[in-house]
């Protein structure tokens, strides 16, 4: 009885063995955290890993289109969270592809092959530079991105339509003004921005098209933007 029961010991033993070396850890799988279909050109965006990873520093990218844009990549305190934040514009309206560069791995052996996952963001529009004054003022449609780069920036748009009932600014880093001006480039309003978001209600009485001119309200102040319209 006792040698049976020895044998059964020895195989159980020699049986857990064999299933702890075949079974492989999970695979790691990477999430990108956003559910906008459309992004701010200078996005912040976040991807999140099924499990800790093991080394920072090999987290690199690939972007398709390429990019010339200035970008920092940061992993929280439990190495499970990437951050890819774009420091400059990138293009507006357009598709990316992003991939990242190299294999990922995470603290238990699981490993993220470099080609396996794509990430897919579109960019918003955005402003183009020069606009600066009346003639070369950017159309306004529904929304815009934009940014005031220096202390004597000033962006100016041209908004051809009256189905709007108003506008908003919304700052993302300054304080910022916006000024209306009729078709006469004659100042009808202005709103110092000093909250997050700010918005302008048209009248019925001002006619269109109208311009728009946004600058900082503090000197040597710069900052990122979105200007948008309220729909009737």
């Amino acid at each position: 009885m006792l040698k049976k029961n020895l044998f059964l010991l020895i195989f159980l033993f020699l049986t857990k063995c064999i299933f702890d070396i075949n079974v492989p850890p999970e695979p790691l799988k990477i999430k990108l955290l956003t559910s906008d279909s459309i992004v701010s050109p200078s996005p912040c965006l976040r991807f999140a890993a099924s499990s800790a990873l093991a080394d920072s520093s090999v987290i690199e990218f690939n972007f398709y289109p390429p990019i010339s844009a200035q970008y920092f990549i940061s992993l929280n305190n439990t190495k499970d969270t990437i951050t890819l934040e774009f420091l400059e514009f990138l293009e507006g309206n357009t598709k990316y592809i992003i991939t990242f560069k190299k294999p990922l791995y995470s603290v238990n052996g699981a490993v993220l092959l470099a080609v396996k996952d794509s990430f897919f963001i579109k960019t918003g529009f955005k402003e183009h530079e020069p606009n600066n004054n009346f003639i070369l003022a950017d159309t306004l449609f529904s929304y815009i991105y934009g940014k005031i780069s220096n202390a004597s920036d000033t962006d100016v748009y041209y908004i051809p339509f009256i189905a709007t009932k108003g506008f908003y600014l919304k700052s993302y880093d300054f304080r910022d003004t916006f000024l209306i001006y009729d078709s006469t480039k004659v100042q009808l309003s202005s709103i110092s921005k000093a909250t997050l978001e700010d918005t302008i209600v048209i009248l019925d009485e001002i006619k269109f098209p109208i311009f728009i001119k946004i600058f900082s309200c503090i000197s040597g102040s710069t900052g990122k933007y979105l200007l948008g319209s309220l729909d009737k």
